[in-house]
């Protein structure tokens, strides 16, 4: 019910003196500060640029401006940035829709009505997004809106947005990963890290997108006080990253997440380059603890407040689509290369928790959701079986999925070839024939030969046993599938990459044939 005030203003045809009902300044929920009343709202608010041109708005009134204002202030000082952008785009495709050329100073049951008339069932979520704009909108003033228009929306049955189908369908441009592209998008960064084709910055930005699945507002809220360093009782090192809440209810970095680094070499890269990031910047606030974890560096941007040199959101997936684009990483689903968005790895993180065994309550946590409405989602698409994949459609597949990392060399031939470097891999070849030679002269960590395929390091031998190899990994990955195992598949990549060798040394062997020929 409105209060008497509110009624005088609904009623009024024409406010004298919209300004005065117009505060000089807003401030944000998240801090950020704008004068309403001019006619073009811009500013970042928490990496989100907020740009609203009310000259845009064409055909309305002034007063119907003033009323949207009213709105929208609101909308700024309780809700986020993006609800408020949203708010304001959904208000412009509402009026070009019901526009009949005249000046419109009010909204009405007929603009509602026709307005719905114009959308399928699958799109009435549009006019449900607006029914709680419009309302509020009503309760703040009324001005530029009726009371039928009102009555007419609470009446309304609307068909609710279809959540989850990129997910459900695995769609291949919007959808998660599968296993294979996201082995093979881990691989080929890690290589490019270590090629010094990919920086480390570069590299850790990707590796956090890809480890926790955060939103683009998660990302750009990062500061360098959110990498801690922890000495353990038994004097381990432990590293944690504090990653803030993006949910609409929740002011910026007010609320976190604690991620703790399984791999401590992530870890320390992630300190030192923290440490890096103070020295660049360190000069240019008073607080260097509170300087973005990935600071803006191309484009120009608040240099002052509590969002000072973080990046814009639209920004994350324009830096990762820039950092993958060159490592031309491709899909063994379309052979093309993978697409790459911040959304994707996100949805990743979600069904590998849910393929995992994860329940919806877990996977809200995880993912930062309000509640589990979204999370279900990944459960119910969790597939029922494995992929079969067998050795047709390995060596199919390995040309598409360029898995193997290494060189294919003439292991008898080459200097390299000493007993030191020897790889042997008698668990799967039942003898101690060569599989190739290593690069590496000190100790690695990866599984012989496993992690030989996909390493940079590797030199694959023209003769070595690599065909058994890739018999013995299929049927491995054959025999735990039909035990249900989901670990099945967990060395698909590694697999492409043999079968690669394989289909690499045939190729060699056919050609040096003909030519003895």
């Amino acid at each position: 019910m409105r209060t008497n005030s509110e009624r005088s203003l609904h009623d009024s045809t024409q406010i004298n003196d919209a300004d005065e009902l117009l505060p000089e300044i807003v401030t944000t929920k998240n801090g950020a500060l704008f004068c309403p009343r001019n006619d073009v709202w811009s500013y970042i608010d928490a990496g989100k640029k907020i740009h609203l041109n009310f000259l845009s708005l064409k055909d309305v009134t002034a007063d119907f401006v003033l009323g949207l204002k009213l709105v929208l202030v609101w909308c700024a000082e309780y809700q986020s940035p993006s609800t408020l952008g949203n708010n304001f785009s959904s208000l412009k495709h509402f009026l070009s829709t019901v526009s009949d050329g005249q000046q419109l100073s009010e909204i009405t049951d007929v603009h509602i009505l026709n307005y719905r008339a114009t959308l399928t069932r699958q799109k009435e979520y549009q006019l449900g997004r607006l029914r709680g704009f419009f309302k509020r909108w009503y309760k703040l003033s009324g001005i530029g809106i009726t009371d039928n228009a009102i009555a007419v929306l609470n009446e309304l049955k609307l068909s609710g947005n279809i959540k989850g189908t990129a997910v459900a369908t695995h769609h291949l441009t919007e959808g998660p990963f599968t296993h294979l592209e996201r082995s093979a998008l881990s691989s080929t960064l890690e290589r490019g890290y270590t090629t010094g084709k990919v920086t480390t910055e570069d590299f850790l930005l990707c590796i956090i997108v890809m480890f926790f699945g955060l939103r683009p507002a998660q990302v750009v809220m990062l500061k360098v006080c959110d990498v801690k360093l922890i000495e353990k009782t038994d004097g381990s090192l432990e590293y944690l990253l504090r990653i803030p809440s993006a949910k609409k209810r929740t002011r910026a970095r007010t609320k976190f997440a604690e991620r703790i680094f399984k791999d401590p070499e992530i870890g320390r890269l992630l300190w030192n380059y923290v440490q890096d990031v103070k020295n660049d910047f360190g000069s240019l606030v008073d607080d260097v603890e509170q300087l973005p974890l990935f600071p803006e560096r191309q484009k120009k941007t608040l240099t002052s407040g509590l969002f000072a040199f973080h990046m814009e959101n639209s920004r994350v997936t324009e830096r990762l689509q820039k950092i993958f684009q060159p490592l031309n990483v491709r899909s063994e689903r379309t052979g093309d290369p993978i697409h790459i968005a911040a959304t994707r790895f996100r949805r990743t993180v979600g069904t590998v928790a849910a393929n995992e065994g994860w329940g919806e309550l877990v996977i809200a946590e995880l993912l930062d959701h309000t509640d589990t409405q979204n999370a279900g989602i990944y459960v119910e698409a969790t597939p029922a079986i494995i992929k079969r994949i067998d050795k047709k459609l390995a060596l199919h597949l390995a040309p598409i999925a360029q898995a193997f990392a290494g060189k294919l060399v003439d292991g008898r031939n080459t200097p390299d070839g000493g007993d030191k470097q020897q790889i042997i891999a008698p668990q799967y070849t039942q003898d101690f024939a060569v599989v190739g030679t290593c690069g590496q002269h000190s100790f690695c960590s990866f599984s012989v030969p496993l992690g030989c395929y996909t390493c940079v390091l590797f030199n694959a031998w023209l003769d070595g046993p690599h065909e058994q190899i890739l018999e013995k990994l299929i049927a491995e990955r054959e025999r735990l599938g039909e035990l249900g195992n989901r670990i099945a598949s967990v060395h698909d990549l590694t697999i492409k990459a043999v079968a690669e060798v394989v289909a690499m040394c045939k190729q060699q062997n056919d050609e040096m044939g003909a030519l003895d020929g």
